[in-house]
C-alpha cells in the first residue's frame, strides 16, 4: 500500500516565518552563514545557487532558444531566469523581480532562512518524539546542528536553545493540539516557504497490517 493511497483525515497549516525570524534575529550570532546563492522575496531558499543551470527562454521563427544564464546583470528586460525542474522549464527569478532587483533579490537571505530551517526541525522533530510508531528518533540537538557554530560553549548552548524553544511554544502547543491523542496515527510532514502543512491519516498498526497482507507477508 502506497502512502499517496491514503486518506488524509485531517490537515492543519501552520505559518512559522514571525518565529523563524525572531529566532533569526535572536540568534544569529550562534549561527552558520546561509548558503551562497541569489535570493527572493518570494521564496525562503536561495532560487540561484552555484553550479546550477539557468537559462531565459525566447521563441525564435517558432523554436524555443534557451540561454544559459551566468549573470542576471546581462538578462534582457521583460525575460524571466528558467531552470529544468523534472523536465519543465521552471521559473526562479520572474521578470518584475529582475526590474526591481534591489528590492527583490539579494546574494544574502531577505526572509529567514535558517530560522526557517530550524523550525521545520522541531516540528518533525515534535512529531516523531509524540507518535509511538517512531520512538527513539535523532536528539533534537542533531537534528538542528548543521545551522549552528561548532565553537558554541555550553552555556551560548544553552541560551540558544532556550531562545529557540520560548520562541516554538505557540507552535508546539497548534501541533499538540492537532495531534490530541492520536499517536499512533500517520502524519506527513509538508514544508514550503515558511508553511508547514501537517496531515493526519490512519493507524499505524492498521496501515502495517494491509501493507503486510497486500505484499503476502501475512496470508
Amino acid at each position: 500500500m502506497d502512502f499517496n493511497d491514503l486518506e488524509i483525515e485531517a490537515t492543519i497549516t501552520l505559518n512559522v516565518e514571525d518565529c523563524a525570524s525572531y529566532i533569526e534575529s535572536c540568534c544569529a550570532d550562534y549561527l552558520v552563514p546561509p548558503p551562497k546563492g541569489i535570493y527572493s522575496n518570494s521564496r525562503i531558499d536561495p532560487v540561484m545557487v552555484d553550479g546550477g543551470y539557468y537559462y531565459t527562454i525566447e521563441y525564435v521563427n517558432g523554436d524555443i532558444r534557451r540561454n544559459p544564464v551566468s549573470d542576471l546583470e546581462t538578462v534582457k528586460k521583460g525575460y524571466s531566469v528558467y531552470t529544468d525542474l523534472n523536465g519543465r522549464d521552471y521559473v526562479v527569478v520572474g521578470a518584475m523581480q529582475l526590474q526591481n532587483k534591489e528590492r527583490c533579490l539579494s546574494t544574502l537571505p531577505i526572509r529567514p532562512y535558517r530560522g526557517v530551517k530550524i523550525v521545520e526541525h522541531l516540528v518533525t522533530h515534535q512529531i516523531d518524539n509524540y507518535i509511538k510508531y517512531r520512538k527513539g528518533s535523532k536528539d533534537l540537538f542533531d537534528r538542528i546542528s548543521p545551522h549552528i557554530k561548532k565553537d558554541l560553549g555550553p552555556e551560548a548552548m544553552e541560551q540558544l536553545m532556550g531562545v529557540i524553544k520560548e520562541q516554538y511554544a505557540d507552535t508546539r502547543l497548534a501541533i499538540s493540539d492537532f495531534m490530541g491523542k492520536h499517536d499512533w496515527n500517520l502524519y506527513f510532514v509538508k514544508c514550503k516557504n515558511g508553511n508547514v502543512t501537517i496531515q493526519k491519516s490512519m493507524d499505524y498498526r492498521a496501515y502495517d497490517w494491509m501493507r503486510r497482507m497486500e505484499s503476502g507477508e501475512w496470508e
